[in-house]
């Protein structure tokens, strides 16, 4: 695949998009091409399977670029990646796309499906090709659920498990397991007071899910991710872990890729995201 990363002079730094360029980068085999956007050609355009235009501020959107490209490249799909500006922009209204526009963040959501000829819901969540067993969407925001709350069945000392999902909401957690199992995979709940207490019984699961749930932000700052994630990747060093946000930041990112996390996956989310991630990183038992 021939994929575009079409720049332009002056047009403000995101490390969010960096990551995102590195990304795509890694999914073509290292052959992504940096494009300035001046020198279009049609040659260089007609050679590519995919454009995508970084827009790191919002007044920076480039209305003029994406009247040439529909105009005179209808056939090349293209997308906007966007810095975080996209959260506040989505709720306000961006006014009428007629293009895909997506955060930086939306890789598992997003991003790889749009690279993958897979149907994307424009600013919306992924329209996938997998069947759904369940119709629960995850919430950015639902009540914390006690330790005692928690169902025996979502004890860590269930066996015959895959993965692991660990979140302070018990629907939030259900909701994951739900997703997992419905493209196959099966994997047991727990609180992370639970996952403290009980961690020796468990053995290696392949794949950890960690909900930003557990962060109790009365008395902890919700940003201070690393902490959480340290701990399991010591316990877990050949895991796939996976972080769950609701307020994605890349500084957050940063620290908690540094403390041993693998994935990243935002809330609200449908639950192809990580279905698509499990099914990518072939995990199945």
């Amino acid at each position: 695949m021939h994929v575009a990363w079409c720049l332009e002079e002056n047009a403000g730094v995101s490390r969010g998009l960096d990551w995102l360029r590195e990304r795509i980068n890694q999914l073509t085999d290292g052959r992504l091409v940096l494009m300035d956007r001046r020198l279009f050609s049609r040659r260089e355009v007609g050679q590519l399977d995919r454009c995508v235009i970084p827009c790191a501020t919002r007044l920076g959107y480039p209305s003029e670029f994406v009247q040439v490209l529909e105009r005179e490249y209808p056939d090349v799909p293209f997308a906007l990646a966007t810095d975080n500006w996209w959260d506040g922009s989505r709720r306000t209204g961006l006014g009428t796309l007629t293009h895909l526009a997506l955060p930086w963040y939306r890789w598992w959501d997003g991003w790889s499906a749009w690279l993958s000829d897979c149907p994307v819901g424009m600013m919306g969540p992924l329209v996938s090709p997998v069947s759904f067993a369940t119709s629960l969407v995850f919430k950015a925001q639902l009540d914390t659920v006690q330790p005692d709350a928690v169902q025996p069945d979502a004890s860590p000392s269930a066996a015959d498990t895959n993965g692991l999902v660990i979140s302070n909401c018990f629907q939030a957690a259900q909701a994951w397991q739900l997703a997992a199992r419905s493209v196959g995979f099966h994997a047991m709940c727990c609180t992370w007071a639970q996952w403290v207490d009980d961690r020796r019984e468990l053995s290696n699961p392949p794949w950890i899910l960690w909900d930003d749930s557990c962060v109790d932000t009365s008395i902890a700052d919700p940003m201070d991710i690393a902490s959480f994630i340290r701990p399991l990747r010591q316990a877990y060093p050949n895991a796939l872990v996976c972080v769950t946000m609701s307020m994605p930041r890349m500084e957050t990112w940063d620290a908690a890729q540094q403390a041993g996390a693998d994935e990243l996956l935002v809330k609200p989310n449908s639950g192809n995201a990580l279905q698509r991630m499990l099914v990518a990183q072939q995990l199945c038992s």
